[in-house]
């Protein structure tokens, strides 16, 4: 389905979206209606649509516009870095947060106001639950109706993710409203339409290239080529 709907459809229209973006940007909450209505076109729906969806962006303008507009077409999100990749977490020191590539995605700093407000709300509702503060946020998404994108890297990691879904506690509704006001603004969504145009050409050329190589050389071919290369690899 991906190949018939994705790279036939897909791939032959992102030309045109590009010179689209570059000549009128557009918010969001447009650009996700228009998916919506190219994939009805073709007698399709979308499902989900993968976003960042944590404590540290569920107050951007854009985000909010976005959450409505899927709301309505039952759209439902799966967001990614509910911890914000530690941010919201237990043991964050100023070296580590060097690190964390989401703090450079949202311009956060080590003693930023809004993070060491959030954090506290966090760290107290985790105190009282007597649960860590990555399954209180974990929690949260939960709550918000989006199904919480989990990275798990170590056995904590897991614990967390099974523990945030678990029936055996919950937040309050007090507690879920106070989260929502600590949270922050500092979504992604508002990046510069330039870079995901960018982002857009990149991607239609690896899936135009693929779609070439396909027509020409077969799907079995690709495949045995894909393959030869992974012995070569594996030889050397």
């Amino acid at each position: 389905m991906f190949e018939e709907f994705g790279l036939q459809n897909i791939v032959l229209s992102f030309e045109s979206a590009v010179l689209r973006l570059f000549a009128k940007p557009q918010p969001l909450l447009i650009q996700v209606a228009r998916a919506v209505a190219a994939a009805k076109a073709q007698g399709k729906r979308i499902c989900a649509n993968q976003v960042l969806f944590s404590l540290l962006d569920y107050n951007s303008p854009a985000l909010q516009d976005m959450l409505k507009v899927c709301a309505a077409e039952d759209i439902k999100i799966v967001g990614f870095s509910p911890i914000g990749q530690g941010l919201l977490t237990e043991g964050l020191t100023e070296e580590g947060m060097k690190g964390i590539r989401m703090a450079m995605m949202t311009g956060l700093r080590w003693g930023d106001g809004g993070l060491n407000t959030l954090r506290s709300e966090i760290e107290m509702i985790a105190k009282r639950c007597k649960r860590s503060m990555a399954q209180v946020c974990i929690k949260w998404s939960i709550h918000k109706g989006a199904i919480p994108l989990v990275g798990v890297r170590r056995t904590k990691h897991a614990e967390d993710a099974v523990a945030a879904a678990s029936n055996e506690w919950d937040l309050s509704a007090e507690e879920i409203q106070r989260l929502d006001v600590a949270a922050l603004d500092r979504s992604t969504l508002e990046k510069p339409a330039w870079r995901r145009g960018l982002f857009m050409c990149v991607l239609s050329t690896l899936l135009m290239v693929y779609s070439v190589t396909e027509m020409f050389l077969g799907k079995p071919r690709v495949a045995q080529i894909a393959a030869g290369k992974k012995t070569k690899s594996k030889a050397g």
